[in-house]
């Protein structure tokens, strides 16, 4: 079921992507993520709401840097609170593991 809902939002932020105005968001390296640890920042952020199951789903479908910035986005909706460097790590770390999430 969560593997469902989470294949729904990443459906969900795709086309809510496709169809925004939205400026081309900066690569993370150049918001200073490069000195955060993701991975652990992922772990510890994302699991405070949820299983990891459900961003990994969600990641799975993710292909530009735009589509993973909407994702952390849409968490940060939900009260997900991260500085704009934490989010940038966590951004990269989806994109960096967003390929091998695809082969789950």
């Amino acid at each position: 079921m969560r593997r469902i809902a989470g294949c729904i939002l990443g459906v969900a932020i795709l086309g809510a992507l496709a169809c925004s105005d939205a400026e081309v968001t900066p690569p993370p390296s150049e918001l200073g993520a490069a000195t955060i640890d993701g991975t652990a920042l992922f772990s510890e952020a994302c699991s405070e709401c949820h299983s990891l199951k459900a961003p990994i789903s969600a990641a799975a479908s993710i292909l530009t840097p735009d589509e993973a910035w909407a994702l952390v986005d849409a968490c940060a909706k939900h009260g997900l609170s991260l500085t704009e460097d934490e989010r940038a790590a966590i951004v990269e770390y989806l994109l960096e593991r967003g390929e091998e999430w695809r082969v789950i």
